[in-house]
């Protein structure tokens, strides 16, 4: 009985003294996942940045923002303006914000019990950056 009471107490002492260490790991490993999430949907919204900034560079680019943003229009040519269409995204506009579910990994059973057990705080949505070209419109 004795032997029993000794291994409890060593097990309690245990888990005691090595949950904040285990907690600080795996609190550091899921923050470096998750930022690893986050750096490659910023590094794919980038790369759409550097192609629609190629398409800028070049005459029909600049002639297509010209005709989408500002409605001007060539010489020979008529402006129209179409009202009532339910457009929701633009050819030329920078993407807004990263989709939420790029940054967020996804967790098996597992790692909801291991978040749950180390009380993991909810992820923060990353500030999204502003589109440079809006003229707030």
């Amino acid at each position: 009985m004795v032997v029993v009471v000794g291994i409890l107490a060593c097990l309690a002492f245990a888990a005691v003294t090595l949950y904040p260490s285990a907690r600080g790991f795996y609190l550091s490993t899921r923050v470096v996942d998750q930022r690893q999430i986050e750096l490659n949907a910023v590094q794919a919204r980038n790369e759409q940045i550097a192609n629609q900034t190629a398409t800028l560079q070049t005459a029909e680019g600049i002639q297509d923002r010209a005709r989408e943003r500002l409605g001007m229009a060539m010489n020979g040519e008529a402006a129209v303006n179409i009202t009532g269409l339910n457009l929701t995204s633009s050819s030329t506009a920078l993407p807004a914000e990263i989709p939420r579910d790029l940054i967020v990994a996804e967790a098996d059973w597992w790692l909801n019990f291991l978040d749950a057990f180390f009380a993991v705080p909810e992820p923060q949505k990353p500030v999204q950056p502003e589109d440079p070209f809006q003229s707030g419109s």
